[in-house]
């Protein structure tokens, strides 16, 4: 019989505490990860953060986990106490330069497990308050929200109390959907903030803008409307001051170029912008940027309606080995304000396959005009998946308009307008979708106050002059409307629905029969696909017709930069995965 000894004992006693140690480990694992809600859609770069970064840990213990804390240089920054365990570090409370992330899990009995990262915070506050309030007005011209967040708040950090800064957070709010506290930032005379600087009036415009769009009826809309524009109006000029002063033609690069372009391009100032995009073709070093100025070159050929020099522009971007889906995709806008619509759709036939966005813009409006309503829907929907812009949203709301999704299509249409005030044929879009999907007595009115408001920001506009038209005609108001059809025929004479309305002139004119026959035969050249009719059409199913015509490609600088450079797919979630 063998005895068990006291240092068997003990030394049995030893190994087990040995044991319970090792099993009671914890491992940690960390990583930088995207923060969806924020649209992020790829992991911060450890060695350049900035703003608000998603640290996510992994914590596994045999004696479960306790709690998890976040260190920064050795300092408490938070603490976690059940998963996910998470840490949004805002490396805005921390100097620019190197440090390190302690990430420490503790169980129950008070052992931890330890990550440390190394990485580097670069803020770039060192630019200065004009840099970053410059960013951020920039980024609001693009629809950019996201970046405009991140620009309002360096801008604040370096003062909470420059008037610029609060200007801008004030124009924040109002993009984020706070009217009310964007007026109210305005209006605290801690802040400073001069009342009739022109900057202000922007703001003052913009948040005026909101209020009207999120307004319940459409009068109110209108009236809004009507304030706000008369503020944009003349300020669009000043767009190309700021553009010129902050990029100045005689010193700037070619990016410096590009970006004073777009700055014109977003506030209207097409003359101003296409000079631009021209002087940065001529210096541009690398077949990447004279590639990017060509590209738009052309949108801004195509948006004076230079047609023919658009179209030898784009043959030129085509021919190269280096075209890609993104060229296609301006060809496709060509076609289609060419009113070809097959042939534009033809030619963006792979843009969902190639997440290309800009040629999805063209093919879901190509199909709609088409009457491919299902696949125009699916488009639509993919498009803003990939990305969420003013442009993408204004196809979401053709698609859901046409599709009978009303609720939807109106929210789109806030989205798409206050993302890019600028762009009338978003209201002007809303103008035709009440006119022909409308259900209340007032619908007419409506569609043509709101065509007036577009009129007194841009007269010659040929969507609302072609819409004021419609709804008087569809008032059998066609005394009225006569003298709005003289206007657009010199502004868009080869328009098909000019010529229908035309011969609903001539018809309850009583015009000649065959002036009303030579009307139709007429559109129906100009778009045989579209305009079939042999016999005056009903107006209110012609009404939805023009409403799909009517739309424009929402092409924009930032299209085409987003198309050539599209977010990753998130990977799929396997079984194995899970």
């Amino acid at each position: 019989m063998k005895f068990i000894t006291k240092n068997m004992i003990l030394t049995a006693l030893g190994l087990l505490s040995l044991t319970l140690t090792v099993e009671a480990q914890i491992k940690v694992k960390a990583e930088f990860v995207p923060r969806k809600e924020a649209k992020e859609k790829i992991a911060p770069d450890p060695q350049n953060l900035s703003d608000v970064v998603r640290i996510k840990t992994d914590a596994d213990g045999s004696a479960g986990v306790e709690r998890v804390v976040f260190e920064v240089d050795d300092q408490f920054r938070f603490e976690v106490k059940k998963p996910p365990y998470q840490f949004d570090w805002d490396t805005l409370a921390e100097t620019d330069g190197a440090h390190t992330v302690g990430i420490i899990a503790y169980n129950i009995n008070g052992q931890t497990g330890t990550q440390r990262l190394k990485v580097k915070v670069e803020n770039k506050l060192a630019l200065g308050m004009e840099h970053w309030v410059g960013a951020g007005w920039a980024a609001f011209r693009r629809g950019d929200a996201e970046e405009m967040a991140r620009a309002v708040r360096k801008a604040f950090k370096i003062n909470t109390r420059d008037p610029q800064a609060a200007r801008l957070m004030a124009l924040y709010r109002g993009v984020q959907g706070d009217i009310g506290g964007g007026f109210g930032m305005l209006n605290d005379n801690q802040n400073n903030i001069p009342k009739d600087d022109s900057a202000t009036l922007d703001v003052i415009a913009y948040l005026t803008l909101s209020r009207g769009v999120y307004a319940g009826k459409t009068e109110e809309m209108v009236t809004a409307l009507n304030t706000a524009l008369a503020i944009m109006k003349p300020r669009a000029k000043g767009v190309v001051r700021e553009a010129t002063a902050a990029f100045p033609p005689n010193k700037s690069d070619t990016k410096g170029h590009i970006a004073r372009g777009d700055m014109c391009f977003y506030g209207n100032q097409f003359e101003d912008a296409l000079k631009a995009y021209e002087l940065a073709q001529t210096s541009a070093d690398t077949a990447a940027l004279r590639r990017t100025a060509n590209r738009r070159i052309a949108l801004t050929l195509i948006s004076l309606n230079r047609m023919k020099d658009a179209g030898k522009m784009l043959n030129q971007l085509l021919s190269g080995n280096d075209a890609t889906a993104t060229d296609s995709a301006l060809y496709g806008t060509y076609l289609f304000k060419d009113r070809q619509y097959q042939a534009a759709r033809d030619t963006v036939r792979d843009a969902g396959a190639k997440r290309n966005v800009a040629g999805l813009c063209v093919a879901v409006l190509s199909d709609l005009a088409l009457g491919a309503r299902a696949t125009a829907y699916k488009e639509a929907r993919d498009a803003v998946e990939i990305a969420d812009t003013a442009e993408t949203q204004y196809i979401a709301q053709a698609a859901l308009a046409d599709a009978g999704d009303h609720e939807n299509a109106k929210k789109s249409f806030q989205a798409a307008f206050l993302r890019a005030p600028f762009f009338m044929p978003t209201l002007v879009s809303r103008g035709y979708e009440i006119m022909a999907y409308g259900k209340e007595e007032s619908r007419f009115l409506d569609a043509s106050n709101i065509f007036d408001a577009v009129l007194r920001f841009d007269p010659d506009n040929a969507g609302a002059l072609a819409g004021r038209s419609l709804a008087y005609t569809l008032q059998k108001r066609t005394a009225a409307a006569l003298p709005l059809l003289k206007r657009l025929q010199n502004i868009d004479p080869l328009a098909p629905d000019l010529a229908i309305l035309s011969a609903v002139q001539y018809e309850q004119n009583k015009e000649t029969f065959k002036a009303a026959k030579d009307a139709l035969e007429r559109a129906r050249k100009l778009d045989p696909v579209n305009f079939k009719d042999t016999i005056v059409p009903q107006m209110p199913e012609f009404a939805v017709r023009m409403t799909r015509l009517r739309r424009v490609v929402p092409m924009s600088p930032r299209l085409l930069d987003i198309a050539d450079n599209p977010p990753p797919v998130e990977p799929a979630v396997t079984t194995a995965s899970k």
